[in-house]
């Protein structure tokens, strides 16, 4: 009797396995014939009708065996810690508020952010113990003298508008080979320098309180002839001081007023 209960149940149970089997079978045929974009083939679901990657192009990140990660690409440059390619998106940067920039736990020198509360992109240029936020340059940014290389530029032009001023502090001049223009504001013009001069006084009865003089030299014989403005006289005019006396007659100076 034992036997007969054991060898029942173990017919049972195969038949019990061949039925799921077909209903299994049957349910992903009526599942393909419902879906037609999903199909069986292979050891998993493909979705048809969707283009496979072109050679060299991975749709998941994938890292070579130098540790580069390329996503979108199976190539990525060796040059590249991540190398992202894509011909219909692009990479967002985090996007925070100034608030939530500001409790970032030590930023990492060179960090990138978006700030939302002043809508544009900052990263950290200092230590993340010390973290200064530092904007992407923008029409309204502020470049110290420091970070503009030097160099000629050809046909550019510094534009200063109405109420504005190019005015050297300190011991700082500005030397060119020639200032010129005129405007509501400004007047601008040249006299000779005579052999020898010490002071040069020049009349400008349109002279302001507060006025800005800047002046520069043309001179093919002696350049580089260091000059300051030591007194201005409003409605009368200004003089302008040169360290040495003047070595020769071949210079003129430019000179521009900017009243307030």
């Amino acid at each position: 009797m034992p036997v007969l209960v054991l060898v029942a149940l173990m017919i049972g149970t195969v038949a019990f396995a061949q039925t799921n089997e077909q209903e299994r079978l049957v349910s992903a045929t009526e599942a393909q014939v419902a879906r037609p974009e999903i199909s069986g083939k292979g050891s998993g679901i493909q979705l048809m009708g969707v283009t496979p990657p072109s050679p060299g192009v991975s749709t998941a990140p994938m890292i070579d065996v130098y540790g580069h990660m390329g996503v979108g690409t199976l190539q990525p440059d060796i040059s590249a810690a991540i190398d992202i390619s894509s011909a219909h998106a692009g990479l967002l940067i985090p996007r925070l508020t100034q608030a939530q920039r500001d409790s970032i736990y030590l930023p990492a020198t060179t960090l990138l952010i978006f700030n939302q509360t002043s809508f544009q992109f900052e990263y950290n240029d200092s230590t993340p113990v010390n973290p200064h936020w530092v904007p992407f340059l923008t029409t309204n940014s502020i470049i110290g003298f420091n970070k503009i290389g030097t160099g000629t530029n050809q046909g550019q032009t510094l534009n200063v508008g109405n109420g504005s001023v190019l005015q050297p502090t300190g011991t700082g001049i500005v030397i060119a080979n020639q200032l010129g223009g005129a405007g509501v504001n400004k007047f601008a013009g040249a006299i000779p320098i005579p052999d020898g001069t010490i002071d040069l006084d020049i009349a400008y009865p349109g002279l302001q309180a507060n006025a800005v003089v800047v002046v520069s030299i043309s001179d093919p014989t002696f350049p580089g002839v260091v000059t300051t403005t030591t007194e201005k006289n409003p409605g009368i005019g200004f003089t302008v001081h040169f360290a040495s006396a003047y070595p020769g007659t071949t210079g003129t100076l430019d000179y521009v007023v900017i009243n307030p």
